[in-house]
């Protein structure tokens, strides 16, 4: 069974996450989420996942183990916020890509 991922943020570094998930084995992207909904539409139909566009709904996926966040550095969201204050679904864990591409070729 594969490692489900959600990917909060659908701009041009998502890309590059799930580009990153995909070359792991074992792990997929299941959902993704923007709070533009046309972006999540767009990224969901490029790589193949779900489109959210209720970041709650995404996070209660069952098949979802791990989020990332993709969006700027910067930028107080939602999800960063939600994350912070541990209203994430069970096991959601914010990960760095490099760090799971780390692990995966260990």
């Amino acid at each position: 069974m594969a490692i489900g991922f959600g990917l909060i943020g659908c701009g041009m570094i998502a890309k590059f996450h799930a580009k990153a998930i995909a070359d792991l084995r074992g792990a997929k992207v299941v959902g993704c989420f923007d709070t533009f909904p046309a972006s999540a539409d767009r990224l969901a139909g490029e790589i193949g996942c779900t489109a959210y566009h209720d970041l709650d709904k995404m996070l209660a996926n069952p098949d979802i183990q791990i989020v990332t966040i993709c969006t700027p550095s910067g930028a107080p969201t939602m999800a960063k916020t939600k994350l912070a204050m541990g209203r994430e679904k069970r096991r959601c864990t914010s990960i760095i890509i490099g760090v799971v591409s780390a692990w995966a070729a260990a």
